[in-house]
């Protein structure tokens, strides 16, 4: 039994593995753009040189912080803004003090104006 990877023509990505004998290798073939190199190969760690053919280490690139940012501070101001409408419902329906229902709303608010500022800081 071999073990081959599934590498892109043009990156030397490691798209996968297949193992199996060289008969049913054959009938699997590669996606349009890959080629089947054979050994042992980790397509999280190591990438195919296009150039040489040989396995080289790869370094993913580091995660984009700002987008996570962007996210989590938007996935908060969804929240904060869906939690407000309870607030607004109980005071609408006058089933809870103004005071409180205010202060609620307040303490929402400095939520999202702090959230809104995280926005702000990151670059476009």
């Amino acid at each position: 039994m071999k073990s081959y990877a599934v590498v892109e023509q043009g990156t030397g990505r490691i798209r996968g593995m297949l193992r199996g004998s060289s008969e049913q290798i054959e009938v699997n073939t590669p996606p349009a753009g890959c080629v089947l190199i054979e050994g042992e190969y980790d397509p999280n760690t190591q990438r195919i040189d296009p150039q040489t053919g040989q396995a080289v280490t790869f370094v993913p690139d580091p995660p984009d912080l700002a987008a996570a940012a962007v996210v989590a501070a938007q996935e908060k101001i969804d929240l904060l803004e869906y939690k407000q409408a309870r607030v607004v419902r109980e005071l609408v329906l006058g089933s809870v003090d103004i005071r409180l229902s205010r202060e609620r709303l307040e303490r929402i608010e400095a939520e999202i104006v702090a959230c809104r500022a995280v926005l702000d800081a990151l670059p476009p």
